[in-house]
């Protein structure tokens, strides 16, 4: 079976606030040294770093894509691996719901607002995002198992970079809490 197209879909919802919330970051880093050195600017400048850190993990990190003969759903620190051919469908409602063979998965950062569920209306995957998330892996899905593809089994795995960074950053700036 050929492989499908590499296809990233990025989070629906969420994005201004983390923008909005690095900013804020940024500010609060420039406040904390605008009025000189003070001793404890490193302890709340590594928390703020922590903060930064967190926001990206947590807001802005998630997505899914299509790699190969699968999709992949990238949580704040752990990744879900679903064979195409094992997709039985794909919807978008409050959450983004994938049913596969072997039970249904969640993908909260790929949504619908309330408005746009009760609206309703036919799917329009030129002018809707969520239309053409919903069509492009359903259409993907359906091609793998057309073409005998395996439908295998859900793998996940966590990830093991966003859980290290926070974590890290956060341990660091309790120690320097501590020493200070």
């Amino acid at each position: 079976m050929g492989a499908a197209p590499g296809i990233r879909f990025t989070a629906s919802n969420g994005r201004f606030i983390g923008w909005a919330g690095l900013a804020l970051v940024a500010v609060g880093a420039v406040a904390t040294l605008a009025d000189g050195w003070h001793d404890s600017d490193p302890t709340v400048l590594a928390f703020l770093l922590a903060g930064a850190a967190a926001l990206w993990v947590v807001v802005l990190r998630p997505y899914a894509a299509v790699v190969d003969d699968r999709l992949e759903l990238h949580h704040p620190f752990h990744v879900v691996k679903v064979p195409l051919a094992a997709i039985t469908d794909v919807e978008v409602r409050m959450t983004m719901l994938v049913h596969t063979v072997h039970g249904r998965l969640t993908f909260s950062p790929i949504s619908r607002t309330r408005k746009a569920l009760v609206k309703g209306g036919a799917p329009d995957p030129l002018n809707n995002y969520q239309d053409l998330v919903e069509e492009r892996i359903n259409g993907l899905a359906r091609d793998a198992r057309e073409l005998g593809g395996d439908e295998g089994r859900i793998a996940r795995a966590a990830a093991p970079l966003p859980i290290a960074l926070v974590l890290g950053l956060l341990a660091f700036a309790v120690l320097l809490q501590l020493l200070g």
